[in-house]
Parts: C-alpha cells; structure tokens; sequence
C-alpha cells in the first residue's frame, strides 16, 4: 500500500507540474481568450503547486491543500480539484475528497483524471460503508494520471460552488467527518496574578502570583461548522496547598466556549473564546504568618471572561487528543457570591491536556 500511496502523490506532483509548465498555459493566455489566467497570476500559481508538491512528498496533506486551494484561485484549473480531492484522500478526510472528485468531474468529465476520480468516488463509498460497520477498513488508493491537453479556461469560468474560490465541506470536524457532537475531559494546573484580600480578610501584600494545583475541565459541544465549534465547560480548581482550618477546598465555574480552527482540516491551531460565571481560586502565602497556617486561598470572580489558544490532532476515528492553554480573567461585578466572600478581580491561566470523543 506503501507504494500505491507514493504513486498516488508522485501522480499528483507530475499533474501540477504539466499543469502550470505545459503548453496549456501558454494556450490560455491567447488574446482570443480574455478570461485566461495573467502571466503573474501563472507565475504565483506555479510557485503554489511546487510547494503544494513539496508538501504532499513530505505527507504535510493539510499545506498541500492550502497551497493547492491558493494556486487555484489563480488559475482554476479542474486538475487542481482533483489534486486537492487526492490530498484530501490521503489525508483521510473522505466527505472533503468526495466533494473535490465530483467538483472535477462537473468541469471535467472527459478528463485525463475522470476515470480516476469516477473509481475514487467508488472507492470512498465502499469504503465508508465499511467504516459505518466498525470494520476500520482503509480506504484503498488509486492512481492519478498527468495531463497535457486540458485547457483551463474552457472548464473553469465560474467554479461548481458558485463562489471564486475553493470551498471544503462543512460537514467535517477534527473528530472524523461525521462528528457533529463532542465530549472532551482535560486536567491540569493553573496559575494566576490576585489581588485584593483573601477569604480569611488577609491582604494579598507580596507580589501577586498564586496557583491552583488541579483544574479539571469537562466540556460538551456542537461543531457549527468544520472549523467552528460551540461548548459548554465545567472549570472545576483544586487549590491544593491552603493550610488554614476552614479554607475553601473547591472552585467550581461554568462557561460557554467559542472554538476556531485555523485549518481547513478542523485540526490543528485553534483560537479560543470563553465567558461564564464562577470563582477561581489560587493559594498564596502569607506574610508574617505562623509556620503551619500560612498558606491562605484569594477568590476571583464571579465574572468571567478569556481568550486562549489550543491545539488538536485526530488519533483514530472520533478521538483527538487536545493541548489548551487559555486565560480567564475574574471580575469582580459582586463582593460575594452565596458564601464566598471578598471576591477579587484577578487572572488564572490554565494549562490543560485531555482526550476529545466525537458522536
């Protein structure tokens, strides 16, 4: 299969390389044909489909399509969309293929490339269908041929999508192609700069940094689109270290959580936004205190409001391991909230690792 998988991307590579070297550049630019790609836009493109090339030999199948996706924009030529249908197929992203084979056999159906797409699509539906069955069968691969006659303005004028551009489908996520709901659960620590009195009445008098040992974050949401998802997250803290008698032992919030990802995969880089209500609470040690009681916890909130950074990469099927790291800023709109007491305004910054499942 290895070997396969190698022709598959040196097709690819040989396809674009015709496809912006070739004597089908130099017929589209005829001054019979306004509507031909510029000499810039060629000379752009074919630096795009080189690194797009580069990408797909290093199994980077996600530049490869960003690259593939930029050049075509610049000359919309229909090998393009079966070279990013490929890439999309190597990379296991079959709903995302599918499209991309289908928008090139609508401009192309005589193509060098349609009997390749045709049994690709074949390929992806069985596939699928074992998939479906929880059979893990791999997709299986085919072989691209090359182009040397296709001409791009006679296919191309006005993509399938009705757009200027390439679209990917909305129906995937970084959790396969058919998650629409997730589950995530992260753990790990927290860090954060207080200020004001802590919940004994002693002032935050040394410099300001505190810590909660323990964050646990369970989290449920709903993938809006590929690379957009919208989630509920419970931020239960841990303030492990507070040795006054009566300390607080728990910090419970609650917050709503915007997810964007900056790859047309879903996976990756993603951008976080979040607001909700709740505490945060860090300890901080005391001045001029007892050994034994001078460890005490400082309240943030109930107002909160962060922004933050994450990274996510599919292992298998509906599971991706997830990295975030992400700020939460507390702002005291209240002094108290049930029994707490002298809330502060202040910043924790989290920093968590955990599983995400898919449905």
């Amino acid at each position: 299969m290895a070997s396969h998988l190698l022709r598959e991307m040196l097709g690819a590579g040989l396809a674009a390389i015709v496809l912006l070297r070739g004597p089908v550049i130099a017929n589209a630019q005829s001054s019979s044909n306004p509507t031909a790609p510029s000499a810039t836009n060629q000379r752009a493109a074919k630096k795009l489909v080189d690194d797009g090339i580069a990408a797909m030999n290093a199994k980077d199948f996600d530049k490869a399509i960003d690259l593939y996706s930029k050049a075509y924009t610049l000359v919309p030529h229909p090998t393009l969309l079966y070279n990013i249908g490929l890439a999309y197929k190597l990379a296991g992203w079959f709903d995302q293929a599918e499209t991309f084979y289908q928008r090139y056999l609508a401009t192309a159906p005589k193509g060098p490339q349609a009997e390749a797409a045709r049994v690709a699509l074949a390929e992806i539906q069985a596939a699928s269908t074992a998939l479906a069955s929880s059979t893990g069968t791999d997709i299986p691969t085919g072989s691209p041929g090359t182009i040397d006659d296709e001409e791009p303005s006679t296919h191309h004028k006005q993509p399938p999508s009705g757009g200027s551009g390439v679209t990917v489908s909305s129906d995937a996520s970084a959790l396969g192609t058919s998650a629409k709901v997730y589950f995530g659960l992260g753990g790990g620590t927290s860090f954060g700069y207080v200020t004001g009195k802590t919940e004994f009445d002693n002032e935050v008098e040394n410099c300001c940094l505190g810590r909660s040992l323990l964050v646990f974050t369970p989290e449920l949401g709903y993938y809006v689109a590929s690379q957009l998802s919208l989630g509920v997250a419970a931020r239960l803290g841990l303030p492990i270290g507070a040795n006054l008698e009566g300390r607080s032992t728990m910090a419970l919030a609650g917050v709503v959580r915007v997810r964007y990802a900056l790859s047309r995969s879903s996976e990756g880089v993603r951008v976080i936004g979040q607001l909700g209500v709740g505490i945060l609470r860090n300890t901080i040690r005391l001045n001029n205190a007892v050994d034994g009681m001078d460890t005490d916890i400082v309240a943030q909130g109930p107002l909160l409001l962060g922004v933050g950074v994450g990274y996510t990469k599919r292992i298998s099927g509906n599971i991706a391991l997830l990295a975030d790291l992400s700020a939460l800023a507390g702002i005291a709109v209240a002094e108290t909230l049930g029994s707490v007491s002298n809330l502060n305004n202040g910043v924790s910054a989290d920093l968590s690792l955990g599983v995400v499942f898919g449905f």
